[in-house]
């Protein structure tokens, strides 16, 4: 009888067991399919990033900025790609430090003059830079603008994309 009743018991037990690993299998589908979703947002993502200016890095800080002097493509002495060819480097008042980066540590501030790289240059991207996908207007002296900063090693700053204010 003892033994009757310990198979009985362990029977109970192994059918506990297997439902338990049905609902344990059961919440694993959900859980993967879940996770199937979440594989596709992020495909999504990635296709939306592609179609949009690069996503901003939170190492570098983001600068609201007046362009007050624009050096010609005669007064550029640097080796910097395209500057032989068309203004890209302009002297830039900070006016506003919106975000301070990881790498900020007080090397310029509000009212500073900054001598900055425009690496898509200063003029409007349409012809010279067709595969971007939201082309930049250009920018001339008083002009407004926001934009990630970018330190270099040859102590230029540099801005790629930006928004032109007001």
């Amino acid at each position: 009888m003892k033994t009757s009743l310990t198979n009985i018991l362990f029977l109970a037990l192994a059918i506990s067991a297997c439902k338990s690993n049905k609902a344990v299998n059961t919440e694993n589908a959900t859980v993967n399919t879940k996770s199937s979703d979440e594989e596709k947002s992020v495909d999504q993502m990635d296709e939306e990033r592609m179609e949009a200016p690069a996503q901003s890095n939170p190492h570098n800080s983001k600068i609201i900025g007046r362009v007050s002097h624009i050096y010609s493509v005669a007064d550029t002495v640097l080796s910097l790609p395209f500057c032989d060819e068309v203004d890209c480097l302009a002297d830039v008042e900070i006016l506003a430090l919106p975000f301070r980066g990881k790498t900020f540590h007080g090397q310029f501030n509000e009212g500073d003059t900054l001598k900055i790289q425009f690496v898509f240059t200063l003029e409007s991207t349409t012809t010279r830079f067709p595969e971007l996908n939201e082309p930049l207007p250009g920018l001339s002296v008083d002009d407004y603008f926001e934009a990630e900063l970018f330190e270099s090693d040859n102590g230029i700053y540099r801005v790629q994309l930006y928004e032109r204010k007001g």
